[in-house]
């Protein structure tokens, strides 16, 4: 929803009158591409579990969210990266 709503707003902004078409459309482009985008730039919860299973293959929801539940304790950036570091520390 965040990229097709970021899409809608570039359109409007440009001055194109959107469609209930276009915006199905967009969608469906949008929820078929292989590419993969970067990270919005907000949602900490989304992007660790996204960086969490990207390098952990085969990994369960349970041990993201595990490991989510893990770095909100710590006093540390909300982000995978943080959350490697501060485990490595403890090390």
């Amino acid at each position: 929803m965040y990229r097709l709503n970021r899409w809608r707003e570039e359109q409007l902004s440009r001055g194109i009158a959107l469609t209930y078409r276009a915006l199905v459309e967009e969608y469906v482009r949008l929820t078929q591409s292989t590419e993969r985008f970067g990270q919005v730039p907000h949602g900490r919860y989304i992007n660790f579990l996204s960086d969490f299973v990207a390098q952990h293959p085969g990994a369960t929801k349970a041990k993201a969210i595990e490991a989510w539940q893990e770095l909100k304790a710590m006093d540390c950036p909300k982000t995978y990266r943080a959350w490697v570091k501060a485990r490595s520390r403890r090390r």
